[in-house]
């Protein structure tokens, strides 16, 4: 933590206000989609798996990170890569741009916390060292702070007019959410409670038990004063911020639940340690629609302008159509079907990498 004090002031002027952009109505049915498989970097003999991703606002750039410790970018159409950031030593855990799209912040296991600019061609425009392993970066609505959480304790924002880093009752901290206004800031992990901050002068606005066990993501519902969380017990929880009440739990047990990522104001995608990805009504508090298709679990959704993107150990990003009548229906194309079938002969030895790395972080959980 030695250098963050330094740093922070220099982050000042990476972090700038401006106009955000309008989110984009977003349909609810979904339809069909791509996927396509990463390649391995040269020094490496494996395919990576998908440890997170973000897409830029205006849903020009897809950021994919993965176990090789690259960020790739991908074009959000076709998912072929048109750029590959190099900056991390290890395992890169959490990605986001900033709400106008132009710096895109990167982190993991190494305490590295990179800002990359796309002004300047996606290079590192500044970075903080020596923190501790973050699971989770995020920007303001107006893009004037950056939070991050990780493996200890402290909530850190870097921002003009900041307060200084805030301490939280709970350790191993795997995500945070702003709400839509940037009143409240809200934090989760290891305990099964969301703690709830004024971003703005970091009093601490209470502790929240919402889980019965680690709560690994959670996002705010647009339109709305409602987060919705999921956790490793199986369950996803709507707390209402400005209640501070839980307006209700939907249980979806065996599958521990790693990700969640909102649709619109009733509906989220969510997906964990089964091969599926569900589709919650939450208004109605059910599944209304199953997505087939991974083989491994699923570490990260992301959703943008109607269309939900998926990854996770089985090394592929998919993506989803939302939007149509009709009822929901998923079905999967291969965008390259020659590289398919000359990688088929790899698929064996991939599937059981997978199986070995879920085995690796099954343990380390």
């Amino acid at each position: 933590m030695a250098q963050l004090r330094p740093i922070r002031q220099a982050w000042l002027w990476a972090v700038v206000s401006f106009a955000a952009a309008a989110t984009a109505p977003s349909p609810k049915c979904c339809s069909q989609g791509i996927t396509v498989r990463l390649g391995s970097l040269p020094t490496a003999d494996h395919r990576p798996v998908i440890t997170a991703m973000a897409i830029d606002p205006q849903g020009e750039i897809l950021a994919v990170a993965g176990d090789d410790r690259s960020i790739r970018l991908l074009d959000p159409d076709d998912l072929s890569e048109i750029g590959r950031l190099i900056g991390h030593r290890d395992l890169v855990r959490t990605l986001a741009f900033r709400p106008d799209g132009q710096i895109l912040a990167s982190a993991g296991n190494d305490g590295r916390l990179n800002l990359w600019s796309r002004a300047a061609g996606w290079e590192v425009a500044r970075r903080a060292e020596d923190l501790p392993t973050l699971f989770s970066v995020r920007f303001s609505p107006d893009g004037r702070q950056l939070a991050a959480v990780g493996f200890d304790s402290q909530l850190l924002l870097f921002g003009p007019d900041s307060p200084p880093s805030l301490p939280c009752q709970c350790s191993d901290l795997r995500s945070l959410a702003y709400h839509h206004s940037g009143k409240w800031l809200a934090v989760v992990g290891r305990s099964g409670a969301l703690h709830l901050f004024d971003p703005q002068n970091g009093s601490d606005l209470g502790k929240f038990p919402i889980h019965s066990s680690r709560i690994r993501d959670m996002t705010a519902l647009p339109g709305t004063d409602l987060l919705a969380t999921v956790s490793e017990d199986g369950a996803v929880t709507l707390f209402d911020l400005k209640s501070h009440r839980i307006t209700a739990q939907i249980d979806l047990l065996p599958c521990k639940l790693f990700t969640v990522a909102a649709i619109d104001g009733s509906t989220i995608a969510v997906a964990g340690s089964s091969n599926r990805i569900r589709i919650v009504d939450c208004q109605r508090g059910e599944v209304i629609a199953f997505l087939d298709g991974h083989q491994g679990s699923i570490n990260s959704l992301i959703h943008c302008q109607g269309t939900l993107y998926s990854g996770g150990f089985d090394t592929t990003v998919r993506k989803w159509q939302v939007g149509g009548p009709g009822q929901p229906r998923m079905a999967k194309s291969e965008p390259n079907s020659d590289r398919e079938r000359l990688a088929e002969r790899e698929r064996a030895a991939d599937r059981e990498r997978v199986a070995e790395r879920e085995r690796v972080e099954a343990g380390s959980r």
